[in-house]
């Protein structure tokens, strides 16, 4: 199927499953999962932007993020699939030739490739699990809910410090079996008990459940397309998903409870200050600055329920 893309018509890529784990063991950076989780057991949790964890979740989801469509139209599977026509593009051009310079890799290399992807087409960003982490230790929570997981550093957060209880929600069913892997790894490694399910959020008993904490990071309207996710309005976002889900699940919330939203101010602002009123804590994430200039800042916004 083909698609025009920022003026140029791709090839969607339509890669099979055992083309895509050929195209993510060529990604990952050898790092040993194992070894990795054991040095985020032993993390310095005020280092909050530690990459520790991190070499888990690529172990097991990065196969399926990859597919992800970002807000300029193209997963990496489609930049890889149309490289040879994305080489026109000058800024495209300039940083292949900056590699073959500076690194002494060719024009194919897939890793430079993904640096090319995450700069100018869209970086699918990952929850930190040493993030997780210290929102975990300030609030030790008995059971967290995670009711838009998305690729695993709040699981593999939560299992790092042996949180009792994780349940966590998702409606990509693409990573129902990459999340079956990382549980599988995680179980001997860890006492967390957790609890998955595939299904929309919306969808779901949050009284049957139980949870004394919500930390979770849902998408921002459409900046970001997985799998089984509908195109929507920013009014529909608001209306028919955020303020239904978020009043569904704080409902279900145990007293005494923290409820924790990584969401952009603009959600905040339209969504979560109405429903629940100004914030317990706020807890600034910590982002990777392209520029010293940049000024972006992202929260952790907290609401405890009495």
């Amino acid at each position: 199927m083909s698609s025009n893309v920022l003026g140029i018509t791709i090839e969607r890529a339509e890669y099979t499953p055992e083309q895509k784990e050929r195209i993510v063991k060529q990604l990952l950076n050898g790092g040993d999962p194992r070894e990795d989780f054991e040095r985020l057991r032993n993390n310095d949790v005020t280092v909050a932007f530690s990459p520790r964890g991190l070499d888990v979740v690529n172990a097991f989801t990065l196969v399926e993020r990859l597919n992800t469509v970002a807000k300029t139209g193209i997963s990496f599977y489609d930049l890889w699939r149309n490289k040879a026509k994305f080489k026109a593009k000058p800024y495209v051009a300039k940083m292949i030739s900056n590699y073959a310079k500076t690194k002494g890799v060719g024009e194919n290399d897939i890793k430079m490739w993904f640096r090319i992807y995450n700069l100018y087409y869209g970086a699918i960003s990952v929850f930190r699990p040493s993030i997780a982490m210290t929102v975990y230790q300030r609030f030790a929570p008995a059971s967290v809910l995670d009711f838009t997981m998305g690729w695993g550093g709040r699981l593999v957060g939560a299992c790092a410090l042996d949180v009792p209880h994780y349940i966590g929600i998702d409606s990509n069913t693409n990573l129902r079996e990459p999340y079956r892997k990382m549980v599988s790894f995680l179980k001997p490694l860890s006492t967390t008990k957790t609890k998955l399910i595939f299904r929309d959020a919306l969808s779901v008993d949050y009284t049957a459940l139980e949870y004394d904490m919500v930390l979770t990071s849902p998408p921002y309207f459409n900046i970001e397309r997985y799998a089984n996710q509908q195109n929507r309005s920013k009014e529909e976002w608001i209306s028919e998903f955020y303020e239904p889900l978020f009043s569904k699940t704080f409902a279900g919330m145990k007293r005494g409870g923290h409820y924790c939203l990584n969401i952009p101010e603009e959600i905040y602002r339209a969504v979560a200050l109405p429903l629940f009123g100004c914030p317990s804590h706020r807890i600034a994430m910590p982002k990777y600055k392209r520029q010293q200039t940049e000024e972006y800042k992202e929260w952790i916004y907290v609401w405890r329920k009495n």
